[in-house]
Formats: C-alpha cells, structure tokens, sequence
C-alpha cells in the first residue's frame, strides 16, 4: 500500500512538471508555426534574414541586453534526404556569418527528438557571442538565436531558451 501511494505521488508530481523557465518568462506559440518557445517576454516580429530556397521566414524576437530570436523557414521543397537536411542546416550557418556573426567555435548536432537538427556558436570580435539551435521538421527550418556577451552565453536562462523549442 505505502509503495503504490509513494508512486500515485510521484506520477502526480511528474504529471504537474513542465519544462523549466526563468521566472517570470512566458510560453509563446504560434499556431501558424506549429511551435511554442519561452520569451523574456512576448516577442515582436522581426525582419528574417533571407534564404535561398524559402517560401516564407518569419523572425521573432525578445530582448535587450541579451537577444532572444526564433526564425522561422518554410522551404520551396521538403527535404527528403540527408544531403538535403545538411545543406539546410548549412545555410541558416551561412546566413548567420553573412550578417556577421564572426568566427565559427563550435558545431555540433542537436536533434530534437526525430527531428535533425545542428548547434552553431559563433563569436565577434566585439566580445559577442551568437548561438543558434536549428531543427529541421517536414519543409520547415526553425533556428533559436540568441546574442549575447560572453559572460552570459552560458547563463541557464540561454540555455533553457535554446531548448523550450515545442512542436504543437
């Protein structure tokens, strides 16, 4: 009898769990997206870098001293092959550097669940340092960025952000 109510206990508290965020940060969904994010605060629609190859993007971004960003890509096709996802994911990197992002220190893979995805961290000369998480899902790139100093590149609430990426 003790063991069962010990588990009723524990089901109850992991059923009441959801993924972590700062205090006083805020769920954000788009239901044209299909996804949900955490935000400082609700975000404003931004200019999205442009891609070759996109149908749409859309950017969405919270932030001041440390930059929190959610793009989103729809591309002409869906990617069907490894080749493909690779260069998908190479090109949100590309469009990363253009816009000045400095020198490439870490690339890593990053999948979210069966989804592919990659882990970029760049860092300027300025002492910034831009990390981006993109995951590939049908026809669609979503790419979480945030910008930051050094000294907070590595803070939870960056790192919890990189992570509250949910697909509805």
């Amino acid at each position: 009898m003790k063991r069962g109510a010990l588990y009723l206990l524990l089901f109850a508290a992991l059923a009441g769990c959801s993924r972590a965020k700062p205090k006083g940060w805020i769920e954000w969904t788009s239901d044209d997206w299909g996804v949900s994010v955490i935000f400082p605060y609700a975000p404003e629609k931004t200019v999205a870098p442009s891609i070759r190859g996109t149908v749409r993007s859309e950017a969405f971004t919270a932030g001041d001293a440390v930059r929190y960003q959610l793009i989103c890509i729809e591309l002409i096709d869906e990617l069907k092959t490894n080749a493909d996802i690779e260069r998908s994911l190479d090109s949100v990197k590309a469009a990363v550097e253009k816009n000045g992002a400095g020198k490439l220190r870490e690339e890593r893979r990053d999948n979210l669940g069966s989804c592919p995805g990659k882990r970029f961290v760049f860092d300027t000369r300025d002492g910034r340092v831009y990390t981006y998480r993109c995951v590939i899902r049908d026809a669609r790139t979503y790419a979480l960025g945030v910008v930051s100093t050094k000294a907070k590149a590595s803070a939870p609430e960056v790192q919890q952000f990189l992570e509250s990426l949910r697909f509805k």
